[in-house]
């Protein structure tokens, strides 16, 4: 069996401003000391452990205890193109209304959510075949693109899937499936 642990990172000043992008900024003190209360076994010892090269999840696997978590590109954030760093109050209002219509479509200069999809369908089939436990830390929308790969959703799902900084995604393969696993609270 393969299971996979799918960390979203810590917050960060970006984060909670709702600031497109915002991995890419360090992590807050708040998002750090809440990443290193953290219990350990809430990863329950990975074989291996991923991280997207952006800096908010190499701090957050590092505060996990996991400082040599291999850089992984496919877990990069969604390309937010000229939305980046922006907060959603600041878009021109009817950009921000046609990609609330249609989550498929990219905003401007970014990365469509069929790419993103992509990406991360073709990262979860490279891990399927390997046994034992994993981690990965990455940001939200990479959680939310994995489960609805797992879960065969449709793009309209995106949207509804909401995923809080340093929440755990438990997925695990059985055969020829990924399914999400909602483990006990501890």
């Amino acid at each position: 069996m393969t299971e996979l642990r799918l960390v979203a990172h810590a917050a960060t000043a970006a984060l909670r401003a709702a600031r497109c992008g915002a991995g890419e900024d360090d992590l807050d003190p708040a998002g750090r000391a809440a990443a290193v209360a953290l219990p350990a076994a809430a990863l329950r010892r990975p074989d291996r452990v991923w991280t997207s090269p952006a800096p908010a999840a190499r701090q957050t696997a590092a505060a996990l205890g996991h400082p040599g978590a291999v850089p992984e590109a496919a877990l990069a954030d969604r390309g937010w193109g000229r939305w980046h760093g922006t907060a959603p109050a600041d878009l021109p209002v009817a950009e921000l209304a046609a990609w609330v219509a249609d989550p498929a479509q990219a905003p401007p200069g970014g990365e469509p959510l069929a790419a993103l999809r992509a990406r991360v369908d073709a990262w979860l089939a490279g891990r399927a075949e390997e046994p034992g436990r994993a981690a990965a830390v990455t940001h939200p929308a990479v959680v939310r693109a994995a489960l609805l790969a797992a879960l065969g959703l449709p793009d309209a799902a995106f949207a509804r899937l909401d995923v809080a900084p340093l929440s755990i995604t438990v997925l695990r393969r059985r055969g020829t499936r990924w399914a999400l696993y909602l483990p006990p609270a501890h």
